[in-house]
């Protein structure tokens, strides 16, 4: 169950906001993926799900993303970032750690 105080918290159980983030946490290794990935995901653990929305469509678009790509990667972000937001920091670092 989410544990979140006074913060609102989504419906979706933690399985559901993993699966949904997938797109974003499976970004190729190379070096510019790789960075660009990360950046992401601080992003997503700096901002709430609809701030990080729009941040990370915008970012993906100046970064060369094409608007289905930036769209698909800013949801990833979005839901990445519900599951800091509703499940905590531990679940969002077992998320997001490198492999």
């Amino acid at each position: 169950m989410p544990n979140a105080g006074n913060k609102t918290v989504s419906s979706h159980s933690l399985d559901e906001l993993k699966g949904w983030s997938r797109p974003l946490l499976q970004l190729d290794e190379e070096e510019f993926y790789a960075k660009i990935k990360k950046r992401f995901i601080n992003i997503a653990g700096a901002f709430s799900p609809s701030a990080t929305i729009k941040i990370v469509k915008d970012l993906a678009v100046s970064r060369g993303f094409g608007p289905r790509e930036s769209d698909r990667l800013a949801s990833a972000a979005r839901w990445l970032s519900m599951v800091l937001r509703d499940y905590g920091q531990s679940e969002f670092d077992k998320l997001t750690k490198e492999k």
